[in-house]
């Protein structure tokens, strides 16, 4: 698949090169030429909206700079500068020049109009990137009115450009969760979901290479090219200042602090019903999250992520309960330099394995029991080179298949892509990614919660919802189609976290034959018990 890209002249924007450098690097897209319009004077922000972005980065650092402009070595890509006639068209010499390239696509990286005869210069047409109801990648506002009205999501879409310029037809489009502190890391996220996006989709037409069928939906392109006015990014620094301190006295008074919840009754559990749930709750300098339980010999073995607040870095721990609930012991099993959490426990052959979370070391980990429950060891490592969430461990047709949240880019979500990998032996076998991965993109279902377990004739898989804050709340799946190709699933029954007083979210549900256990994070007073 040979790809061209269409922009205005001056610097890169760093999402742009972050298309380029992913093009490069995949094996069946390349990229064909580059197309620089010159001599286009493109609209500029408001002096208001461009202080208020500037108060925006100061005040929130740490993220990536999707519209900072880079230097990027494109010597070895064909380029071609073209000047515009009246502003839009391209002259028939510099359109015969870009042709010579032999793009099948052209995607457009600016958000001026474009003349008619650029849109079928190329054979699957001309493509762009557009957040909300319109709003082009190109302009620096894109994911804004999402953020000042503090919208759950922000839709991504991939757009093909039509004849009537006013309009543009969605091939495709995704949600990502709305961040509403900081303008700057919602397009972060926005302009990340865009790029995978735009990857993915190009990479189905190089493998098919049939023309897409784009959707009926038709965007009015109301918005491309326009900036908040004075007044509105006016309002946006109040916005902004109002929420910081708002969640800056929030911090300084409360905590917000993961505790469990646990129940020896026999609730149905496709019920969601926690009212009657007794309650662990760490000390405050502790978080307890992610438990997994297992009940052998009249004791219950809880394995959890516990973090200390000061150090920010989690450790697996492991609790052993009796039947009244009371905590018999409880020991750090499993430490590592890096944060660890979802510690997935399962059985296999008479040895206890555990897959716990270590994203940050860029790997899913395999570790097996030595002396259950406290007698750890590494074994293997099952995945590297990928930043895997609450990797989940599943066995069906004589396959096993993991199923996880990828983190792709620093900055962009880790709640929203499910993906799936498959491997006929999970000790000796090697890792096939799913070819749709990802198989799910929703923030409000995607990660896992919780093992996959069996009940009334189906599969359930747990997810979290993960709008309008990370982990807020339960979704139950039922698995209703899985296969090397393809993965269906629908949502049955959700939880929220309504059923107590300063309760924030709950995230993980897990149970053994005699004891169902969930996680939630509740707000407490920091200064006294």
């Amino acid at each position: 698949m040979r790809v061209g890209i269409l922009l205005e002249a001056g610097e890169i924007p760093s999402w742009v090169a972050d298309i380029i450098i992913e093009i490069n690097q995949h094996k069946n897209i390349h990229l064909a030429v580059l197309v620089r319009v010159e001599g286009r004077s493109t609209k500029k922000p408001k002096g208001a909206f461009e202080l208020f972005r500037k108060i925006d980065r100061s005040l929130l650092p740490g993220k990536p700079n999707v519209l900072e402009k880079v230097k990027l070595d494109l010597s070895q890509v064909p380029l071609v500068k073209v000047k515009l006639i009246n502003g839009i068209s391209i002259s028939a010499e510099d359109l015969l020049e870009i042709k010579k390239h032999e793009a099948d696509i052209l995607f457009y990286a600016g958000e001026e109009a474009l003349a008619r005869d650029v849109l079928t210069l190329c054979k699957y047409g001309v493509w762009c990137l557009g957040a909300g109801e319109g709003t082009s990648f190109g302009n620096n506002s894109a994911g804004f009115w999402e953020w000042y009205h503090q919208t759950p999501v922000t839709k991504v879409s991939l757009l093909e450009l039509s004849s009537d310029i006013s309009k543009k037809r969605c091939i495709a489009s995704r949600v990502t969760k709305t961040e509403y502190l900081s303008l700057s890391r919602n397009q972060t996220a926005v302009f990340s979901k865009g790029i995978d996006l735009l990857i993915e989709e190009l990479a189905k037409l190089a493998s098919s290479q049939s023309p897409i069928q784009p959707t009926d939906n038709m965007l009015n392109n109301l918005s491309a090219g326009s900036y908040p006015g004075e007044w509105a990014s006016l309002r946006a620094c109040l916005k902004l200042m109002s929420r910081i301190v708002v969640k800056s006295i929030t911090k300084a008074f409360f905590i917000e602090q993961w505790v469990l919840f646990f129940s020896f009754s026999s609730t149905p559990i496709l019920q969601l019903d926690f009212r009657n749930f007794k309650t662990l709750i760490p000390p405050k300098h502790l978080i307890w999250a992610d438990p997994f339980v297992i009940s052998e010999n009249n004791k219950h073995y809880l394995f959890i992520e516990e973090l200390p607040i000061k150090t920010n870095k989690g450790h697996i721990s492991c609790m052993v309960l009796n039947d009244k609930g009371e905590v018999e012991k409880s020991a750090i099993i499993i430490d590592q330099p890096f944060h660890l959490s979802y510690p997935f426990i399962f059985k296999y052959e008479e040895t206890w394995f555990m897959i716990p979370e270590s994203a940050d070391n860029s790997t899913v980990d395999l570790y097996e029991c030595l002396e259950f429950p406290f007698k750890w060891r590494f074994k293997k490592s099952l995945l590297t080179h990928v930043r895997a969430l609450d990797s989940t461990l599943y066995f069906q047709d004589n396959k096993y298949w993991l199923f996880c949240t990828i983190q792709k880019r620093s900055g962009s979500s880790t709640n929203e892509e499910l993906c799936l990998f498959y491997t006929d032996h999970f000790l000796t076998g090697e890792w096939t990614e799913h070819t749709g991965n990802p198989v799910l993109s929703d923030p409000s279902s995607a990660r896992p919660a919780g093992r996959i377990f069996y009940h009334d004739n189906s599969w359930y898989r747990p997810s979290q919802i993960c709008v309008p804050r990370y982990g807020y709340g339960l979704s139950l799946n039922r698995i209703i189609k899985l296969s090397e190709s393809n993965y269906i699933e629908e949502n049955v029954k959700e939880a929220k976290p309504d059923w107590m007083k300063n309760l924030l979210s709950v995230h993980t549900l897990n149970f053994s034959n005699e004891l169902t256990v969930i996680d939630g994070q509740i707000k407490r007073f920091r200064f006294f018990k």
